[in-house]
């Protein structure tokens, strides 16, 4: 019986732990890209959800980043849409962080090279 209550709280302890890490791809909002022209960026906290978006075009490092910190982010998670055409490559999971939901998005427009990225959920979900 101890050994049964040691592991469920070693479990609940990983879990916690895992929740109340910050979301990777929430760095890219921290003021790094204020000075930036060629990004937009907006953080909006509205009637109880946070939304964060980000828009910039053909940036290849900027992309790469995102492309790893939401891999980190989703450890655990898959997409639940991807889309890929000849003109477009877009992808959308839910995730789940301290029992809510957060819905990210991010496509990559080939012809123009515009890529945008929103992650929006409870704010609950991003303390």
């Amino acid at each position: 019986m101890k050994r049964l209550l040691f592991f469920l709280t070693l479990i609940i302890m990983s879990i916690s732990a895992v929740n109340a890490k910050e979301m990777a791809l929430l760095k890219l909002f921290d003021g790094r890209y204020n000075d930036n022209q060629q990004i937009e960026w907006s953080k909006i906290k509205r009637d109880g959800k946070t939304s964060y978006f980000m828009n910039f075009k053909r940036l290849p490092n900027l992309e790469k980043e995102i492309m790893e910190l939401l891999k980190k982010d989703m450890q655990g998670f898959e997409f639940d849409t991807e889309v890929i055409t000849k003109n477009e490559r877009y992808y959308k999971a839910i995730i789940e962080r301290n029992g809510e939901k957060i819905e990210i998005g991010y496509s990559i427009h080939m012809r123009n090279g515009a890529v945008e990225l929103f992650i929006k959920g409870p704010n609950k979900a991003f303390q």
